[in-house]
């Protein structure tokens, strides 16, 4: 056989394996990827069969809603694409934790502290979710001003709405409004006060959100207005109500779906 026929024979062997080995994906928005031929679409699902039975007249189907699909592809998708950008989806959750550097100030002083966090999350629409969080402060065994009452734990509870209305290169920019109730003020380690006044608290924040393969990490800014009536009288009149504010810098890690 001559070298041409060779060739000729080697190229239409790697034709038919390619033709053979190939297949369609569909890549899913929770980060699965799936796939055999898609044997039927319209305006609201995909139809998808084992590629081997695909010829077959009733072949075994797999059903997707195209608001489960994030791509589609006809060709082995490239290894850098495997695990799933995050971009936030109608009936997706996420939960997670973070640390937040926080400063407070009132008429007389001004601290800052470190918190913990946590919080969880579900996409109502593509754009806009809601979340709730708990944020908690554990004060050190010493005082840093002997004027000061006992220290005491700290903590607020929120319920947010998230607005996430556009992508830039792989970051998820988003803003935030919600209140919610704390348990006395979490300022420089310790607690202004003993008695146990709740307050009441404006959530306002700024970030960007972004991940891959079902981990994200998420960077904020938060401003944090409190309220409350002091649960004293003075000269039997009670005292005004007051306010304090937060300024809240927080870094966070969290998981999606």
């Amino acid at each position: 056989m001559s070298p041409r026929n060779c060739f000729a024979c080697l190229l239409g062997l790697l034709c038919v394996w390619e033709i053979g080995a190939a297949q369609d994906y569909l890549r899913l928005k929770n980060g699965q990827v799936a796939r055999g031929a898609i044997v039927r679409t319209d305006s609201a699902t995909v139809f998808m069969a084992e590629w081997e039975e695909r010829h077959l007249p009733l072949p075994r189907l797999q059903v997707f809603t195209k608001k489960e699909i994030q791509s589609i592809w006809f060709q082995r998708p490239p290894q850098a694409e495997q695990k799933a950008m995050y971009r936030p989806h109608e009936r997706g959750y996420e939960f997670g934790g973070g640390i937040a550097f926080q400063s407070m100030k009132d008429e007389d002083f001004s601290r800052r502290m470190l918190q913990l966090s946590l919080m969880g999350g579900y996409t109502v629409f593509p754009a806009i979710g809601i979340e709730g969080e708990g944020d908690f402060t554990f004060p050190h065994g010493e005082r840093e001003d002997t004027t000061w009452n006992e220290l005491q734990t700290g903590y607020h509870v929120a319920i947010n709405v998230l607005v996430h209305p556009v992508e830039l290169r792989g970051f998820i920019p988003f803003a935030l409004i919600g209140g919610g109730t704390a348990l006395a003020i979490p300022a420089g380690r310790t607690i202004l006060t003993t008695n146990h006044d709740q307050r009441n608290l404006l959530n306002f924040g700024v970030g960007l959100k972004f991940g891959q393969g079902g981990i994200g990490c998420r960077l904020e800014y938060r401003y944090l207005l409190y309220s409350w009536t002091p649960d004293e009288a003075v000269n039997e009149q009670r005292v005004e109500p007051r306010e304090a504010f937060c300024h809240l810098v927080r870094a966070g890690l969290f998981f999606y779906r």
